[in-house]
């Protein structure tokens, strides 16, 4: 039975304004911050419709996040959106591991307290949920919002 979720930040929950932007994240904002001038949501938009839906499941299940990202969830403007929904955040950097390797998704579930069954993941590399189903835990690859939440119903049978 489901007790967690976790999910991919970039290009998930949280994309670059720049449709044309190919890279990651972290150099994204790292870049883009140091311009006082720049804003947050000058560059970086939130999928809105996937967290609603997320919103609706909180009473059921834990969400939590699991991204390369160490910085971007922890800014004010991204703490509004997530905070309401995430009640924690893993990082591979800080974990010291890459989310293609199944030994960092076997690390976040002992820090979960939970085994491999209780988890579910949510991401846009297929080699990250490849090696989420190789620590045991079922995974949805994100293309679209429709196609994810249609996943998540069957899968959580709701």
């Amino acid at each position: 039975m489901i007790k967690f979720i976790l999910v991919d930040l970039f290009r998930v929950l949280l994309f670059p304004k720049d449709k044309t932007y190919l890279g990651d994240l972290n150099p994204l904002y790292t870049e883009k911050a140091k311009n006082p001038d720049n804003h947050f949501f000058d560059y970086l938009e939130f999928n809105t419709e996937l967290l609603s839906f997320l919103a609706t499941l909180t009473s059921r299940f834990t969400f939590c996040l699991f991204t390369a990202a160490t910085e971007v969830q922890h800014t004010p403007e991204a703490q509004s959106v997530l905070g309401p929904i995430f009640k924690a955040t893993y990082s591979t950097e800080k974990l010291g591991m890459r989310k293609t390797d199944p030994e960092s998704f076997q690390l976040v579930c002992s820090y979960l307290r939970a085994i491999p069954p209780e988890i579910m993941y949510i991401g846009d590399n297929s080699a990250c949920v490849e090696a989420a189903g190789k620590a045991g835990i079922s995974g949805i690859l994100y293309t679209t919002n429709s196609q994810t939440i249609s996943d998540l119903k069957a899968k959580l049978n709701i």
